[in-house]
């Protein structure tokens, strides 16, 4: 039988990325041996996810500009957080949704690094330095 997902070529990356992620986080980990990261309010990922659209030819992101917006500056206001204080700002999401929030912030912000849950490892200490939410007015 034919298997359309093997040729996908994100799908492929994300594997990929699964088996290098000790040496694509690396560089990321502190002195301390601790990896900080910004995180996604689980609501706010699970809206995004239902984005996703699958088609014969891959999967892409289709989200109304009134979730795009506030989530693009709420994602920028918490990397600018993380630089200000000389952090690399680092978003973790979901491995289904990493590839699609990536290509979504990467104009606005190219030096954002989007890892996703199963490029961590179990030996590496994580820590939140904030959360990427629709609440960003209110902060």
């Amino acid at each position: 039988p034919e298997w359309p997902l093997r040729k996908d070529p994100e799908l492929l990356t994300e594997y990929v990325r699964h088996k290098l992620s000790r040496s694509i986080i690396s560089p990321y980990i502190g002195e301390n041996g601790v990896l900080q990261l910004i995180t996604m309010a689980q609501d706010v990922e699970d809206l995004v996810i239902k984005g996703i659209q699958k088609t014969e030819h891959g999967t892409y992101l289709s989200i109304d500009p009134k979730v795009a917006d506030p989530l693009i500056t709420s994602i920028k206001k918490e990397a600018e957080k993380a630089m200000a204080k000389n952090i690399q700002p680092i978003l973790l999401t979901s491995p289904t949704l990493r590839r699609h929030l990536r290509k979504m912030v990467e104009y606005f912000l190219p030096a954002l690094i989007v890892l996703s849950h199963s490029e961590l490892l179990s030996d590496i200490r994580i820590q939140s330095i904030g959360e990427v939410g629709f609440n960003y007015a209110n902060k």
